[in-house]
């Protein structure tokens, strides 16, 4: 009787042997997965706050650019109103007939800066 208690003991010790060994494997592997998946978030996570600094830094740029760009669309508006002020006060006919190579030189100097605005504008 003593004997087939001692085996029993012994089995049912290896049992609890066996299972506290493939208890703390399966515990092992399971970590080994959990630090890798926190590893990959960890670094995902920086990519996603340099992508998130580098959009704010374009955001910036591009509002600049914008503010840049209005100021100039203000400057070339301004420059129009002055040329159609111009023409809306001057009798081209008359000045052409009285002087046409001054009133020719005129013209192309507004249209050569009207361009030249324009040029600015579309070119950086």
């Amino acid at each position: 009787m003593g004997a087939k208690l001692s085996i029993s003991l012994l089995g049912i010790i290896a049992i609890i042997g066996v299972a506290f060994a493939w208890y703390f494997n399966n515990t092992q592997a399971k970590m080994a997965i959990l630090i890798e998946n926190a590893a990959t978030l960890e670094s995902v996570t920086k990519s996603q706050k340099v992508a998130i600094e580098n959009l704010e830094a374009d955001v910036k740029k591009q509002a600049a650019l914008s503010q840049e760009l209005n100021l100039q669309l203000q400057q070339s508006e301004s420059n129009n109103k002055k040329i159609a002020t111009m023409l809306a006060e001057t009798d081209i006919v008359k000045n052409s007939l009285l002087d046409p190579k001054a009133v020719e030189q005129r013209i192309n100097e507004e249209i050569d800066i009207y361009f030249n605005s324009l040029q600015s504008l579309t070119t950086d």
